[in-house]
């Protein structure tokens, strides 16, 4: 078990237990998306792509770049909003009751809000905080900051302890007691949003059929404006397990991970997919991630037609022909 510092939030009986990590059984899910952010599977060694409907399970892991940061809801309602710079995992722990959300933040900032009759746990390295109320700020780096806007904490390590009401700010570390002052809401971590003034619009081919490339392309456009958006942005496309990227269809090097500039606004790019259901996730620093999804047939190899022709009588002649791809 980590370093124990826990930011326990108790706010009544959690409605509906939620199963252990064993049973596979999902704890939340991903609900919004913007920039750099990755997940690393408990039964998985690398870090992938976060996408935009996946579920979340016990142990976890959840990291954000400098440009991104993510709204994770679990299945009570609660929500952890996760800032720049973050990383943070969602705790298998035994000992833990059924019915508890809990996390572990190794540094950066997080914004929870948490739904009445939640139990909700936080833990970091520097201490305890227990928690009855709503929507609260925990900041870890060299030292661990909670922020209580709405409710009540209290934080407690070794050294002592304090209860923290709203509008109160604790700063506390591993070898010094809780400290305890009021602050203004003008003081406050600016919360996570993701209000964004472009958005991504896809065109897909309706018809896409197995181990045959496909051009997709896309418009970057002003928001609730019908003009494109021309300044300098980078977009990254990451595919899921049986889908290939490419930018120019002609190219002999598939990716998974493609890096797409737009030129006035407009760009395209190549996919292929080996199994039926796929999806790619198309993400950057100016725009809420989106990921979607591929429903691919297979591979049409044979095509029966019926060509018709005037013979050298002046009849009509129909023939049926079948050609075969090869």
């Amino acid at each position: 078990m980590k370093k124990i510092i826990i930011i326990c939030l108790t706010l009544g009986v959690l409605a509906g237990g939620i199963m252990a990590q064993e049973k596979k059984e999902p704890i939340a899910s991903v609900t919004m998306s913007f920039g750099e952010v990755y997940i690393k599977s408990i039964d998985k060694k690398d870090w992938e792509i976060t996408k935009v409907g996946m579920y979340v399970y016990e142990g976890d892991k959840m990291r954000t770049k400098d440009t991104g940061k993510v709204e994770v809801m679990f299945l009570n309602g609660s929500i952890v909003f996760l800032g720049n710079d973050t990383e943070m995992e969602f705790l298998n722990e035994e000992e833990k009751d059924g019915d508890t959300n809990s996390l572990f933040l190794f540094f950066g900032s997080v914004w929870n809000k948490v739904t009445e009759g939640s139990n909700y746990d936080i833990e970091s390295v520097h201490a305890l905080a227990t928690v009855r109320g709503t929507y609260f700020n925990v900041s870890v780096k060299d030292v661990m900051e909670v922020w209580v806007k709405e409710g009540q904490v209290d934080v407690e390590n070794q050294y002592g302890k304090v209860e923290a009401k709203e509008n109160t700010y604790v700063k506390v570390s591993e070898t010094v007691a809780p400290i305890k002052e009021d602050v203004k809401e003008s003081e406050f971590p600016e919360e996570v949003t993701f209000e964004s003034d472009v958005e991504i619009e896809m065109n897909i081919p309706t018809q896409i059929f197995k181990e045959d490339w496909q051009k997709v392309t896309g418009i970057i456009r002003k928001k609730n404006e019908s003009s494109l958006y021309l300044e300098p942005i980078e977009i990254t496309v990451t595919a899921s397990d049986s889908l290939y990227l490419k930018t120019k269809k002609k190219k002999k090097k598939t990716r998974k991970t493609l890096l797409i500039e737009p030129k006035n606004g407009k760009f395209e790019f190549f996919v292929l997919t080996k199994e039926g259901n796929e999806n790619f996730t198309l993400s950057s620093s100016k725009t809420t991630s989106k990921t979607y999804y591929v429903t691919a047939n297979e591979a049409v190899t044979k095509k029966d037609v019926l060509v018709e022709f005037w013979g050298k009588d002046g009849e009509m002649r129909r023939i049926k022909a079948t050609f075969e791809k090869q």
